[in-house]
């Protein structure tokens, strides 16, 4: 399973790798604005999702489109609101074995990466500016989540750069910029920082 070099202007979920088995699958370049979930794998032995980037702009560039938001009076206003308090941009869940993210970002997300359930996954060179929380990681597999070179601007101050509710985590190279209650948040799980 695979999808490459893909543009979405305003979807409600743009990728949905999780629901039925997508073993060895691959995701590159997918662009847009997501306003529910972006990306979310799990149920595979292994997988990539690399270089693929959500930012609220994309429904205000889409030129050509009906429904275009103005950039300079309803954008941020309405899909930021609207991003900011519902998007999981990359989410790993139940089934995920060995899954790969690498160079993702996020721009306006509730939540930049989620990683849940059962999930066992590297992260490397992933980033989310003016969301809520940066990373949360809600539940792993046994093999746990590893996070290399993260990076997160907050909006506001109810956003974490690293929250941790469960599972095994281990983290380096975390950079946080813009105001946040708290850096990191850890109510359960094994945390490596």
């Amino acid at each position: 399973m695979y999808v490459s070099d893909i543009a979405l202007s305003n979807a409600w979920r743009a990728v949905d790798f999780a629901t039925y088995p997508t073993d060895h699958h691959y995701v590159n370049q997918v662009v847009g604005l997501a306003l529910n979930e972006g990306i979310r794998v799990g149920n595979s032995t292994e997988g990539w999702v690399e270089d693929s980037l959500f930012n609220i702009n994309a429904w205000s560039r889409a030129r050509g489109l009906s429904g275009i938001l103005d950039e300079k009076n309803t954008l941020f206003r309405v899909a930021g609101k609207y991003t900011r308090a519902n998007l999981q941009a990359f989410v790993v869940t139940a089934g995920a074995e060995n899954e790969h993210l690498l160079s993702n970002f996020v721009y306006g997300a509730h939540t930049g990466c989620t990683f849940e359930s059962s999930a066992n996954a590297v992260a490397i060179n992933i980033a989310a500016d003016g969301g809520v929380d940066t990373l949360f990681i809600k539940g792993t597999g046994q093999a746990g989540v590893e996070v290399i070179n993260s990076e997160g601007c907050g909006f506001g101050l109810e956003g974490v750069g690293l929250r941790v509710s469960g599972g095994t985590v281990r983290v380096w190279n975390l950079i946080t910029m813009e105001p946040y209650d708290l850096a990191i948040k850890v109510t359960g799980g094994d945390v490596l920082l």
